[in-house]
């Protein structure tokens, strides 16, 4: 299992948005997360992402991950470990969660390439390296941008930067 959640609630206020969703996903699973406007579907996904918080801390979002890993865990009756996000580092949950939100507008004028090199920096840290760089021209090549990267954000049509934010 990669992730899962059990009996998530979450609400805005009075309002509550989910009530006992639970998930599980494994190797090579595609979800798809469908429903109605205001149902819940972004919030699901941000708390699953560790971006908010659910209503009740006995049932948080959890991953699971080898047990090889040294990070706050319960080790499981298999020798696997459970990792609540709750209890990681913000910089740890991104090195394995990436969560796009539906819609985002740069905020400074930088080029693409700079663009998606900030998406490195969990995995690298205050520095980039080589590899860092190889993989921005890597991930530019497979979505078909690479004509773009000099380019600056400011410039982009609206699926041009789409496609930048999942680069």
């Amino acid at each position: 299992m990669i992730l899962s959640c059990l009996k998530l609630c979450a609400s805005y206020g009075t309002k509550q948005v989910l009530k006992n969703a639970s998930l599980e996903v494994k190797p090579g699973d595609f979800i798809c997360v469908c429903g109605a406007n205001g149902s819940g579907k972004s919030t699901f996904l941000k708390l699953l992402s560790g971006l908010e918080r659910g209503k009740s801390k006995k049932s948080p979002s959890f991953l699971q991950i080898d047990s090889a890993e040294k990070m706050p865990s319960l080790t499981e009756d298999d020798g696997s470990r459970t990792v609540f996000l709750q209890d990681l580092p913000r910089r740890e949950i991104a090195r394995r969660i990436a969560f796009l939100p539906q819609s985002e507008f740069p905020a400074w004028d930088t080029t693409v390439f700079d663009m998606i090199l900030t998406g490195r920096f969990a995995p690298s840290g205050t520095s980039y390296t080589a590899e860092d760089y190889s993989r921005v021209k890597e991930a530019a090549r497979f979505l078909e941008i690479t004509p773009l990267l000099e380019r600056s954000v400011f410039t982009l049509s609206g699926g041009e930067f789409q496609k930048c934010r999942i680069a």
